[in-house]
C-alpha cells in the first residue's frame, strides 16, 4: 500500500485492490472517500499548485462518515455497505449510534455528490430486490 498525507487527510493506494481511498479527519470528526487516480497522484505534489486537497478529496465517493458528537452523541452514517474492506488500511473506531436508512437516504439527496448517490441508488436497489 502507498500513502500520502498532509494536515486533516490521509490517502491510500491499495495495490492488491486497485483502489484509492482518503480519510479527511478534525477533532474525532472522519469521513472516508473513494478517489480516483487522478486526485490521488496530485494530492502532496507540485502539480497540486494551490488546490485544496479536502476540495480534491471531496469530489469523490463518499464511503463512510463519522461525528464524535460534540453536540450529541457519536453517530457513524454508511454510505457503502463494503467501506470497512475498501478501507482496510484504516482504524476506523465504529460507534453505536448509527444514522437510520431514512436519514442516509436524505443526506445522500440533499449533500452528496453524483458518485455517492450513483452508489447509494445502486446499493438500495439491489437491497430491495433480493
Amino acid at each position: 500500500m502507498q500513502f500520502k498525507k498532509g494536515l486533516g487527510w490521509k490517502a491510500c493506494y491499495d495495490e492488491e485492490k486497485g483502489i484509492y481511498t482518503a480519510r479527511l479527519s478534525w477533532r474525532g470528526d472522519a469521513s472516508y472517500y473513494e478517489i480516483d487516480a487522478e486526485v490521488f497522484n496530485r494530492l502532496d505534489t507540485p502539480e497540486m499548485g494551490n488546490a485544496d486537497p479536502e476540495e480534491m478529496i471531496r469530489k469523490g465517493r463518499l464511503l463512510y462518515e463519522k461525528c464524535d458528537g460534540s453536540i450529541g452523541p457519536a453517530t457513524e452514517t454508511v454510505f457503502d455497505d463494503n467501506f470497512a474492506e475498501l478501507c482496510s488500511w484504516a482504524e476506523i473506531r465504529r460507534c453505536e449510534h448509527k444514522s437510520s436508512s431514512e436519514m442516509t437516504d436524505l443526506y445522500v439527496r440533499l449533500l452528496g455528490n453524483e458518485k455517492t448517490k450513483e452508489h447509494w441508488n445502486k446499493q438500495k436497489d439491489e437491497k430491495g430486490s433480493s
